[in-house]
């Protein structure tokens, strides 16, 4: 439990204000990627909205919830609410971190304005540690998952490493066959050739024995 109340709702989102002199949304963060929460603090019966950055811990948002508070849900990852004259907008970096954050923050505006009663003592703390066990389960469920996704990534290494290896092996395979035909060719070459050489003193030897003049040559 922290000095703003008991943790209900924890979303990663980045925290916009609106400019109305440049009509335009001002980050509140150049880091963009915030933890957002929603706490409650029972005995003052308050509830309280804090962005901080998720690397160094800053402060982009701390707004304690009024019943004069308007929240739209502008897009399915994109809400805003206006209190106070300030306009805030939270870009969510998933939708399920959006509904959670406006079904929570329904329930905080309600009590605030009387239209809900504010929870006990004693069922605060069995919210909180049930919130706990939610939080701890997700965080197994997101180590898991991210142990599947790097083995799932260790394995198209693994198959890109094969594929490359079966092309390599391919080509390999086809210049052998080449090798081989060269190799045929050549043998065949080399034969003719020997033969056309036992011609030749063939022909040498028959031109010897009718006494003519033969015309001596290198014969290769």
């Amino acid at each position: 439990m922290s000095d703003w109340g008991s943790e209900i709702v924890k979303v990663v989102a980045n925290v916009n204000l609106y400019d109305r002199d440049k009509q335009q949304w001002i980050v509140m963060d150049s880091c963009r990627e915030n933890n957002v929460f929603i706490f409650l603090n029972a005995e003052k019966q308050e509830y309280r909205i804090v962005g901080r950055n998720s690397s160094t811990c800053e402060i982009t948002v701390d707004y304690v919830i009024e019943e004069n508070l308007l929240y739209n849900e502008a897009t399915p990852k994109f809400h805003q609410w206006k209190a106070n004259e300030e306009i805030y907008g939270l870009h969510f970096k998933s939708e399920k971190y959006a509904k959670d954050f406006a079904q929570k923050l329904s329930v905080a505006v309600k009590r605030v304005k009387g239209e809900l009663p504010w929870p006990e003592k004693n069922q605060l703390h069995i919210l909180s540690g049930e919130l706990s066990e939610e939080i701890t389960r997700i965080r197994k469920l997101k180590d898991n998952n991210e142990s599947l996704a790097s083995a799932e990534k260790n394995l198209q290494q693994k198959k890109a490493e094969l594929d490359k290896n079966s092309k390599e092996i391919k080509t390999l395979s086809d210049n052998l066959d080449k090798a081989r035909k060269s190799e045929t060719d050549l043998l065949r070459a080399i034969n003719n050739l020997e033969l056309t050489v036992k011609k030749l003193k063939a022909i040498k030897q028959t031109l010897g024995k009718t006494g003519m003049n033969v015309i001596s040559f290198p014969i290769v």
